[in-house]
């Protein structure tokens, strides 16, 4: 395994890097901007004519390595249009174009029969319900459209089944190694950089960050810089899957125990770094589920669980040391001042009186107000609901921090206002069976993709995932993943 590792993974990663810098560099040279768009959609489209997992591989690097999609976006009109929304409308052409020959010989008695295909078709229904509703509420065009976008990303699905067989499941892995590689290397670096001043809030790089929507950098007590990239979400799986593939070896020699420890902090470092509650609280579920699959239902002994527990502790306090060596490194001089123990423990105690925090559960009060409006049917797509927010931004623009949206921090919460309790408890069985379905294979990446929708299912209290193409994409690779086994034709 890591005598692999500077390998491919390290060439994936240079290449998505490379779109990174040509992305910055478009800040500079806007005309870069549309150049990269266009070669990069037809590179896509020529790719996926060629091999459709090529144009699958293209998307999901993307989808890791860039948040929102904006890394290149053509602007017209006052519309953006990302490049995550080419780069699907690619790979889906492209699929169509297959499908339309291939549809005699689909197996339609398969697909229902087989449960997750049969769930996630009524979830589609639940959604096209929860347009209806949305356009006889009258709620806002606008809302309804960004809103629903989100949940159009399922449809690659298709593609992505279509596309994967157990021989190029590897080279899938690869990419996202490359790009976790990436966002390792992001976090460290604008950690480190804006802690010492190299750069500000009024920087390019820092402009870049907020205008592709990568993530976000926000100045904290202290002069601490907390750099936080939604697309880090795919960490979690990783780092459990590192200790999965330990746990899976009869011997582990004092040399590849370091190793394990040294790679385990790489994904779990921007996670430190991030200081994400919501990504912590997903850590925490996500061990809870790796302890209680590797010890009852794989039947692995105590004390080798343990001693990989340890080397998890191992990995937190490399990853702790690494954040304190970004903040602290001595050259140039550090502006932060703050003790990175002092600081975590703040940030995880902080879940009542911080602005965000306190946001937070205020918003709680109102959406539980709106959906006891309509709790079976839902309010559709684009329902906005209205509440005090302590954010510092808002305060500017409003006296009494009024803020009205359709997007909620409380994921669970937004799917059961938007499609109803219907849907949600027809998502929550989809989930079940996506788990029970990984489990079944016992092999050490399925049962650690099963570890990582777990550790979504938390993060989706807090924090919206499963309505957005980062969380529906994660779980179209585990369904994509399962289906390489045995595949249905689509």
């Amino acid at each position: 395994m890591f005598k692999k590792f500077p390998k491919k993974y390290l060439l994936y990663a240079a290449v998505i890097l490379a779109f990174n810098i040509l992305s910055y560099m478009a800040i500079v040279w806007p005309m870069l901007n549309n150049v990269c768009f266009i070669l990069i959609a037809v590179t896509c489209l020529i790719l996926a004519l060629k091999n459709l997992f090529w144009g699958y591989l293209f998307l999901l690097a993307e989808l890791i390595s860039n948040s929102m999609g904006y890394l290149f976006a053509w602007n017209f009109g006052g519309f953006s249009l990302s490049l995550r929304i080419v780069l699907w409308a690619v790979v889906m052409s492209v699929w169509l174009l297959s499908f339309s020959k291939d549809f005699k010989t689909i197996n339609f008695k398969a697909l229902v029969k087989d449960k997750i295909y049969l769930l996630v078709g009524v979830l589609i229904v639940f959604m096209l319900f929860g347009l209806i509703v949305a356009k006889l509420n009258g709620n806002n065009l606008d809302n309804i459209f960004f809103d629903a976008n989100n949940w159009l990303y399922w449809s690659l699905l298709l593609p992505a089944i279509k596309s994967f067989n157990k021989s190029n499941i590897g080279q899938a892995i690869e990419v996202v190694v490359g790009a976790m590689i990436v966002s390792f290397t992001q976090s460290v670096w604008l950690l480190y950089a804006f802690s010492h001043n190299i750069l500000d809030e009024n920087s390019l790089l820092y402009a870049w960050v907020r205008d592709t929507r990568l993530g976000e950098i926000t100045l904290m007590a202290n002069n601490y810089y907390r750099v936080f990239i939604q697309a880090q979400v795919f960490l979690l799986p990783a780092f459990f899957f590192i200790f999965a593939h330990c746990l899976n070896k009869k011997e582990v020699s004092k040399r590849n125990i370091i190793a394990y420890i040294l790679i385990g902090s790489l994904a779990l470092s921007p996670l430190i770094i991030g200081l994400s509650r919501s990504f912590w609280f997903g850590l925490f579920g996500a061990w809870i589920a790796f302890n209680l699959i590797f010890k009852f239902y794989q039947k692995i002994n105590w004390k080798k669980i343990i001693s990989v527990n340890f080397m998890m502790l191992g990995s937190l306090a490399v990853s702790v040391v690494i954040l304190v060596g970004a903040v602290k490194f001595p050259y140039p001089k550090s502006l932060a001042d703050v003790s990175a123990g002092a600081m975590l423990t703040e940030r995880a105690g902080a879940v009542k009186n911080e602005a965000g925090a306190s946001s937070r559960w205020t918003l709680l009060a109102e959406l539980k107000k709106e959906i006891a409006k309509a709790p079976i049917l839902g309010e559709g797509f684009g329902k906005t609901v209205t509440y005090i927010s302590s954010d510092q931004r808002i305060l500017e623009k409003t006296a009494k921090g009024e803020y009205t949206t359709f997007a909620f921090e409380w994921g669970w919460l937004d799917i059961w206002l938007k499609i109803g309790l219907g849907g949600l408890l027809v998502y929550l069985l989809l989930l079940f069976y996506i788990i029970k379905d990984l489990l079944k294979t016992k092999k050490v990446l399925q049962l650690s993709l099963a570890i990582g929708v777990v550790a979504i299912i938390f993060v989706n209290m807090f924090s919206p995932y499963l309505n957005h193409p980062l969380g529906i994409g994660f779980l179209i690779f585990c369904i994509a993943i399962l289906k390489s086994e045995k595949l249905v034709a689509i």
